[in-house]
């Protein structure tokens, strides 16, 4: 069914493929088992494509509220790091995710 190991590198990150990938497998688990549920959650993508906190973030800083977009820096810059506390080896996807929107909030901050 699976092609044998590829380099990392190799990997293609596309939503089309991995919804091609998604449907063989539920369909095939549907034909043993009609009552089958599936669920796939993409670690790379998800949503609308869309990222609210720094839409809100850069709200904040193009309407120079300063005092906002560090209250809500601060928001997020501590459950972080209890994350990374409580569940080290969970949730990688988010965790990166949180720490590149750290990353970028402290670059754009004044």
């Amino acid at each position: 069914m699976f092609p044998g190991p590829r380099h990392p590198g190799s990997l293609k990150i596309e939503a089309p493929d991995h919804s091609k990938l998604v449907n063989k497998l539920f369909a095939r688990l549907r034909e043993k088992d009609a009552d089958a549920k599936f669920i796939f959650c993409a670690t790379y993508y998800g949503g609308t494509g869309t990222n609210p906190p720094r839409i809100e973030f850069q709200k904040m800083i193009d309407a120079r509220n300063y005092y906002g977009a560090r209250n809500m820096f601060r928001h997020l810059d501590d459950p972080a790091r209890r994350l990374e506390q409580e569940f080290p080896s969970r949730c990688p996807a988010s965790k990166r995710t949180i720490e590149t929107d750290i990353q970028w909030m402290k670059k754009t901050l004044p």
